[in-house]
């Protein structure tokens, strides 16, 4: 849930309002479903969704399962990572800058 609430105050800050509702609409659905591994199954991710929001149209059915889905992922992947390779991507991330036009760095 946790990673959700991130992503969803990063996106209520600049993000469309299409984006937004994906996002709080993600953590809705985590909120009730409560078994991330489930969302690591595509079929099962979609009918979270559509067991918990039946109007949605299967555009956002899919974009929220989709959001479920590859946080899941980042999730796992974490969680099952040995520690040299997090160790490595953590160097990697902080050694790989990105100079934006206006040159400041992000």
């Amino acid at each position: 849930m946790k990673n959700l609430e991130e992503e969803y105050e990063y996106h209520k800050h600049g993000d469309t309002p299409y984006r937004q509702e994906t996002v709080k609409l993600s953590l809705q659905v985590a909120n009730k479903i409560k078994d991330v591994d489930s969302f690591l199954n595509t079929s099962l991710a979609r009918r979270a969704v559509t067991t918990s929001y039946p109007a949605l149209d299967r555009y956002r059915v899919d974009d929220v399962a989709k959001m479920l889905r590859v946080i899941a992922k980042d999730m796992y992947i974490k969680a099952n990572s040995p520690d040299d390779v997090k160790q490595y991507v953590q160097e990697k991330m902080q050694s790989s800058k990105i100079v934006l036009k206006n040159g400041k760095n992000n």
